[in-house]
């Protein structure tokens, strides 16, 4: 059984064809697989595509499942519930091989249907979205509180929602100016918000 707090399950035997003897084997958990999977990925294909099944989630590198029973499809997907905590298993799946079976995070679904965070490449794409708007927004700081402030900074954060948009990650966004804070306090004299909203594209 999987390790409480996981997110990717089982360990397992990998080639390791950095090692300073040359090729060895080695144990590793079920996240290195992934590492594995997304580096190889992301050459050809955008950080917000799931990084799994058997397009970008087979396993090059991996010998053996380090697993007591056999994880069968079965098993693999009956840890992706729809309303609890699910985990993503590294499964045989004929004829590819050894494939990381699953997209979810460690989201609870506690009101018992998955959301846009239960979702790992739709966390990853939010992620991305963060990043450059915490970037932008160190940018303006100390600027005048103006409109063309106001675009500089939206403008910094439109070329990647439109590169998401075109790449199939999002459907649709929206950049808003806030009027309060995302709790509902009202914002304080030199203090900017914005609200951005995001429809993303769901995998199958």
């Amino acid at each position: 059984y999987p390790e409480f707090g996981t997110m990717f399950t089982p360990w397992a035997s990998y080639t390791c064809t950095t090692a300073p003897n040359g090729f060895m084997t080695q144990i590793m958990p079920a996240s290195f697989n992934y590492l594995i999977c997304l580096a190889d990925a992301i050459h050809v294909n955008n950080n917000w595509v799931a990084m799994a099944g058997v397009s970008r989630g087979v396993g090059n590198t991996i010998q053996a499942l380090n697993t007591i029973p056999r994880l069968s499809n079965i098993i693999a997907d009956a840890y992706q519930p729809r309303d609890a905590v699910a985990l993503n298993a590294i499964t045989n799946i004929k004829p590819y091989g050894l494939t990381i079976w699953g997209n979810r995070t460690l989201s609870k679904n506690s009101k018992g249907n998955l959301t846009a965070l239960s979702f790992l490449n739709v966390r990853n794409l939010v992620s991305d979205v963060k990043k450059v708007a915490y970037r932008k927004a160190k940018e303006v700081i100390y600027e005048q509180d103006s409109e063309i402030t106001w675009l500089k900074f939206k403008s910094g954060i439109t070329p990647l929602l439109d590169q998401m948009r075109a790449g199939f990650g999002l459907q649709a966004y929206k950049i808003i100016r806030a009027t309060t804070k995302y709790d509902g306090t009202p914002l304080a004299k030199g203090e900017m918000a914005a609200v951005i909203r995001l429809i993303p594209i769901y995998a199958l």
